[in-house]
């Protein structure tokens, strides 16, 4: 899979792909790095607005695109910088992360 034109093509198509308003999205994992393979999927972060309560419940919807599965992650920025510092903690306190588990 070369990346740098499924992330190209994914970016035209984005809002076919999402089923809420949002405010940015962001691709991770190996996508995003580069390191993608025949195998790899594609993992969105949608950044979306809180409702008037100041509240949005986590969802999350898979799809497909050019025959690669995928998924979106719909947070609110309060939701991803709360997830971004609990990683950060665990960084910190345990040295390193090994696929997305805290490890000494």
């Amino acid at each position: 899979m070369s990346s740098d034109s499924l992330i190209d093509r994914l970016g035209a198509d984005i809002a076919g792909i999402c089923h809420y308003p949002v405010k940015a999205v962001l691709l991770i994992g190996s996508v995003a790095e580069g390191l993608a393979n025949v195998a790899s999927d594609i993992d969105l972060v949608g950044i979306v607005q809180p409702s008037a309560s100041g509240r949005f419940a986590l969802r999350e919807h898979p799809f497909e695109y050019d025959g690669h599965p995928g998924s979106i992650l719909y947070l609110t920025e309060r939701n991803l910088r709360r997830r971004i510092a609990s990683l950060d903690r665990l960084y910190r306190e345990a040295g390193h992360l090994t696929d997305g588990l805290a490890t000494r």
